[in-house]
């Protein structure tokens, strides 16, 4: 219930057109119903199905509105501190907004670092895994991870043993896009900035906004990408799969 009441109290805070809509709440029959905005589903939906396909134009519009939303909390001095596909809903008229509130953190001016390590596994910082101080970058890492699921399908270390994985994140050299020559240098430069492993160095969200692969993004993306996720549902509903 403490996470319930701390969820639905940090997204009437956050309103924003890049964060899900709160109307109300109120307790029925023993039950605590939220009112919340209605999502199409999550990027996690789309990503299951459309693994490596999904065009990184689509991927930049994303990786922006997803900026935008941290963006929101972050000068308000807000951590999400659970970015990951699941936690990304998308609509069909190609809105993309954040989610689930229920491990964001509410930080001061004064005091702008946490020590409680929450999240899940394979989308969390290097500071949080070994127990350092945190502050909002832990969020940029955690979209890092989100583009290279975009791109290949899972985030890294997803089928290891949680112990492990966190071992590996704290130990290893920060997971990286295929160079391929199927994504642009400005997106691998993007998941780089994004994946520096110490956070005093790692770039804002304000910062990566500004970055090449952010700017290139032209206007109609929205429509191109609710154009896109049109597409893949009539091709799902032609294979009979919804």
């Amino acid at each position: 219930m403490e996470m319930i009441i701390n969820e639905i109290v940090l997204t009437k805070l956050s309103s924003s057109n890049y964060i899900v809509n709160y109307y109300e709440s109120y307790q029925h029959d023993g039950y605590l119903w939220l009112v919340v905005e209605l999502m199409k589903g999550s990027l996690t939906d789309l990503i299951l199905q459309r693994a490596g396909k999904i065009p990184e134009k689509c991927i930049a519009y994303i990786l922006r509105e997803i900026l935008l939303g941290l963006k929101v909390m972050h000068d308000q001095f807000r951590i999400h501190r659970d970015i990951k596909s699941d936690n990304i809903l998308i609509s069909l008229d190609g809105s993309v907004k954040l989610g689930d509130f229920g491990y964001a953190a509410q930080l001061t001016q004064e005091h702008e670092a946490r020590h409680s390590v929450v999240g899940t596994p394979s989308w969390m910082a290097p500071e949080l895994v070994v127990g350092m101080d945190y502050g909002v970058s832990v969020d940029v890492w955690s979209l890092g991870i989100v583009a290279i699921e975009m791109v290949l399908g899972e985030p890294p270390y997803l089928n290891e043993n949680p112990m492990k994985a966190l071992y590996f994140i704290a130990t290893k050299p920060p997971p990286t896009i295929p160079n391929d020559g199927l994504w642009s240098e400005d997106f691998q430069s993007f998941v780089r900035a994004c994946l520096v492993k110490d956070p005093e160095t790692r770039p804002t969200c304000e910062v990566l906004l500004t970055h090449p692969f952010m700017s290139e993004i032209p206007s109609d993306s929205r429509h191109y990408f609710a154009n896109y996720l049109q597409d893949w549902l009539s091709a799902k509903r032609s294979k009979g799969s919804i």
